[in-house]
């Protein structure tokens, strides 16, 4: 069994859209365009299973006060797996 993490690309976007759907839209497919999809502000991984998309989650890029201090820092969002995988640890 091989896993990898790594960037969703745009070929798969359908499969990202529909975990999406699962997770948060009752079933829904959201309705993003790639360009949308593709945002630079939003880093899409993927925990692919034998080249299968199994869950995946979001870094949405911004920034934050320390104090008086800047930070780039990054918010994990659109956590979501298959239903069937749910309790596999990813």
């Amino acid at each position: 069994m091989s896993i990898e993490i790594r960037p969703v690309p745009v070929v798969d976007m359908e499969d990202s859209l529909r975990l999406s759907g699962i997770a948060f839209m009752r079933g829904k497919r959201p309705n993003l365009t790639a360009e949308q999809f593709m945002n630079p502000e939003r880093l899409r991984l993927g925990l692919y299973e034998e080249d299968r998309l199994r869950a995946q989650l979001s870094i949405i890029d911004y920034n934050l006060f320390f104090g008086e201090n800047l930070r780039r820092c990054g918010g994990i969002a659109g956590v979501a797996c298959e239903p069937a995988d749910r309790g596999r640890g990813y």
